[in-house]
């Protein structure tokens, strides 16, 4: 490397410095897509719904259960047939009937 009183420009570093010129091979087909895009991008696409499903579900089987709590709670409260001072009509007339009525009821309450 030569020693020179004034400074050299940038053209002149490159040049001194580059020994070869190195050439990088252009891919041709960039655009190519891979094999595993489509398959991936299904799987993610199914995924998200699946939430959005599930998100769906949770709120339907939520308005579900409140609305058998509410009947099985008004069906203690108001019995089928009436109620007379202390007991209830069907249970005077169907005793058995009435027992089953109220194990399903208390049933359905619990489980909602």
């Amino acid at each position: 490397m030569s020693h020179n009183l004034f400074p050299a420009t940038a053209e002149q570093e490159v040049t001194d410095t580059m020994e070869e010129e190195v050439t990088v091979p252009v891919e041709q087909n960039v655009t190519e897509k891979k094999w595993w895009k489509e398959p991936k991008d299904k799987i993610i696409s199914w995924m998200t719904a699946k939430d959005k499903l599930l998100i769906e579900m949770r709120g339907n089987l939520s308005m579900i259960a409140i609305v058998i709590a509410t009947i099985s709670f008004q069906n203690v409260v108001n019995p089928p047939g009436g109620v007379r001072p202390g007991q209830s009509i069907l249970a005077e007339i169907f005793s058995d009937e009435y027992v089953l009525f109220l194990k399903l009821n208390s049933l359905c309450l619990i489980s909602s």
